[in-house]
């Protein structure tokens, strides 16, 4: 049996997905119902999740972010998170990817703030 992952926010975190949300105010359900559906699946089976398509463990990374592809098609979005030592998982960044520099700069993003939070 798994434990339960306590899922926790970055602040910043928080702040982008309100940006995203009025960007994308048409998708704005969809985009809710997509992270608490995969959220909840992140709270339930931890580590054992990132076996489906939506996640991704970034190659490159050096604090093993993991990506988690929001809905398939337009906006594009991804959240960036880690997995702590104590079952918990936090969201760091939450960014419209457009391209490859796009994801090149939220995992630097990514990575400050896991670095600025965690040590």
């Amino acid at each position: 049996m798994v434990d339960i992952i306590n899922i926790i926010y970055h602040p910043n975190f928080e702040k982008e997905l309100r940006k995203i949300l009025k960007k994308f105010s048409g998708n704005k359900t969809e985009i809710l119902d997509s992270l608490n559906h995969n959220l909840k699946i992140l709270e339930r089976f931890g580590k054992k999740a990132i076996v489906e398509p939506q996640f991704e463990l970034l190659k490159g990374s050096s604090k093993k972010i993991h990506s988690l592809r929001l809905i398939k098609g337009t906006p594009n979005l991804r959240v960036l998170f880690c997995f702590l030592n104590n079952n918990e998982v936090i969201l760091l960044a939450i960014f419209y990817e457009k391209g490859k520099n796009d994801y090149r700069s939220a995992i630097k993003i990514a990575e400050e703030r896991f670095r600025n939070y965690y040590y």
